[in-house]
């Protein structure tokens, strides 16, 4: 990552974390743009999508499409 890395500690706070998970969690049925996630907590794509993967240790898209694979999951179990 050369001069891109971040140093330890760098990552999204808390009040990002959870404007970002309600966000995701309120749109979880619609179309999710890592823009629209970056824009949300005022960062740059790139540098958010840095913050997002050292906050929850997986991408952006990874963490909502797991998430959408989840809820698969529970509405077949309740059908």
């Amino acid at each position: 990552l050369g001069s891109y890395a971040l140093s330890s500690g760098q990552a999204l706070n808390e009040h990002e974390r959870n404007a970002l998970l309600a966000y995701i969690e309120r749109n979880l049925d619609k179309p999710i743009r890592t823009s629209c996630l970056a824009a949300i907590v005022n960062k740059a794509e790139r540098t958010f999508s840095r913050l997002f993967m050292s906050s929850f240790k997986i991408s952006p898209q990874r963490y909502i499409s797991e998430l959408r694979i989840a809820e698969a999951k529970r509405l077949l179990r309740n059908t």
